[in-house]
């Protein structure tokens, strides 16, 4: 079973989401999300039992709302990979 690989040169040796998102869905951004990412949400999610009730609200929102962007990202990073995967084999 022959694998299948794929490297960008704007990967610049890095597969993280973060690094991989803005080649196939440059509009879909960490930007606006009060947890912008995976250190921050150890973080963060390691700290909701010292919190008030506000914050901890505050931040397990964050989280899920993360998570979500995260899961989102990936969603979209398949797609548009199997796409560019499949034109590509569609030009052989």
């Amino acid at each position: 079973n022959k694998g299948i690989n794929y490297y960008h040169e704007k990967l610049n040796g890095s597969f993280s989401i973060k690094k991989v998102l803005p080649i196939f869905e440059p509009n879909l951004t960490y930007d606006n999300l009060l947890i912008k990412n995976g250190v921050q949400a150890y973080i963060y999610y390691d700290l909701l039992s010292h919190m008030s009730k506000e914050d901890e609200n505050r931040y397990k929102n964050a989280l899920i709302t993360y998570c979500h962007q995260d899961t989102l990202a990936m969603v979209k990073i398949l797609r548009q990979l199997k796409e560019t995967l499949s034109l590509n084999s569609l030009k052989s």
